[in-house]
């Protein structure tokens, strides 16, 4: 009887398991198409600022600060985004794996997260380590889900505030791109300064072409406008692809832990049927041989 509670015990645990992972599927499945529908809605004003910044640095008199001279990095920023939650495989994982890499083998002096599953790892690296190696500044918390407007402007502001001040000589960010739903890719980018390249003109369509013949007040005084507003939505981008990651990575983790719950019961019940025949036959025999003694 004890095997036999034990089974029905570990099988009701199981069957629970299953249950949650199924629901966490729903949910998940649920707001990836809300995250898609955000990026979706949002790159086309990001290509558009793209655009204009590119258009506008033409007829610039005098270098803005954001823009690449070929100044040597000495002192780097990096952004890392990884998700406020777990159960979604190896996704966190791997962001904070190129992180650890990244910290290694630059000269990174500041290094902010966005979700406290990167924090966290990160304090523990510190904590576990003679001498803080991670230069943590700060976790801007409850961004990684549902990312807003509000809160990639918040973080650029913060990214900014360090570069103005001389603390930072660039930023880079580190989150995972979403290709497709068996394709995520952690990925490391230059957030600033910005460079021809990183603008990427010749990769918008000429539909979208933009040509300014005044400015006011003048060229350089629009490029320091529009520059915030491209990393804040740069930074959207980024944010609404890695929570479209987190979200297809847990989809796929709880795929794999309702298949692997499924085995195991059926695996169980065999187990549990087996050993409710056995009582029975043994209960039978001891009838049996209970009636053959009494004659």
């Amino acid at each position: 009887m004890s095997s036999k509670g034990n089974l029905r015990d570990h099988m009701k645990s199981i069957k629970q398991t299953v249950k949650i992972s199924s629901a966490q599927k729903l949910i998940a499945g649920a707001h990836i198409v809300k995250a898609r529908k955000m990026l979706e809605r949002s790159q086309p004003y990001h290509d558009r600022i793209r655009l204009a910044i590119a258009s506008v640095l033409k007829d610039c008199e005098s270098e803005s600060k954001y823009l690449d001279t070929g100044k040597e990095i000495k002192k780097q920023g990096l952004l890392v985004i990884s998700a406020d939650r777990g159960l979604a495989g190896g996704y966190n994982q791997n962001v904070i794996k190129m992180a650890v890499q990244d910290i290694v083998s630059k000269t990174v002096v500041k290094v902010l997260t966005v979700g406290h599953i990167g924090y966290g790892k990160f304090r523990h690296i510190n904590a576990s380590a003679a001498q803080p190696t991670i230069p943590l500044d700060e976790n801007f918390i409850c961004a990684a889900e549902n990312p807003t407007l509000y809160t990639s402007r918040e973080i650029a502001e913060r990214l900014m505030g360090l570069f103005e001040s001389g603390e930072v000589d660039c930023f880079d960010i580190i989150y995972t791109q979403f290709h497709s739903a068996v394709r995520m890719i952690p990925s490391a980018e230059r957030l600033f300064p910005l460079s021809p390249e990183m603008l990427g003109e010749a990769s918008i369509s000429k539909d979208m072409a933009i040509h300014f013949s005044e400015y006011e007040p003048s060229p350089d005084a629009v490029l320091e406008t529009l520059i915030p507003q491209y990393l804040r939505g740069y930074i959207f981008s980024c944010l609404t692809q890695a929570w479209m990651c987190e979200l297809n990575s847990r989809v796929i983790a709880m795929e794999s832990a309702i298949k692997n719950g499924n085995e195991m019961l059926d695996k169980l019940a065999l187990k549990y049927n087996r050993a409710r025949q056995g009582s029975i036959t043994q209960e039978l025999t001891e009838i049996v041989a209970g009636a053959a003694s009494m004659e």
